[in-house]
């Protein structure tokens, strides 16, 4: 089962971009448009990791993190803030209050994956090996260096 992925944004276009890259890189995304709404999903879906734009209409992100992590169940969820804010203050802030990573809107794809890569779980990512996979690593665990 792919790694499940919550992204909360109030623009379509932004979740669109966000949740086409995610996946192409074989995660499984949900998505949500408000602070309640994401809240309500994380609850029931228990996603890997949560991206959150930091403002949005309900509460707003920094209230979407404090809500999720306060339920046992998610309280170890890495939840990454979005933002259009380019400014070192709101990274700071950001990274200070307990987001696992700040990423600055438009989104890079190379810098979204990495992040991803490095905050899920590699528990989530490992799967198993395929016949000719298994065949592969019992050959080359044969050889040996003269």
């Amino acid at each position: 089962m792919p790694p499940q992925i919550l992204i909360v944004d109030p623009s379509p276009t932004a979740l669109l971009t966000l949740s086409v890259s995610l996946n192409v890189a074989g995660y499984s995304v949900a998505e949500a448009m408000s602070g309640p709404e994401a809240v309500g999903l994380a609850l029931h879906l228990h996603p890997d990791l949560i991206i959150t734009e930091l403002a949005l209409p309900g509460f707003d992100g920094w209230e979407v993190r404090r809500q999720v992590l306060a339920d046992p169940k998610l309280e170890r969820t890495p939840v990454v803030a979005l933002t259009s804010y380019v400014a070192n203050f709101v990274r700071q802030s950001a990274l200070a209050a307990g987001f696992a990573e700040v990423l600055f809107k438009p989104v890079v794809d190379a810098e979204l994956l990495l992040a991803m890569t490095r905050l899920v779980s590699p528990r989530s990512l490992i799967r198993p090996a395929l016949p000719c996979e298994r065949r592969k690593k019992h050959m080359t665990s044969s050889l040996r260096v003269v």
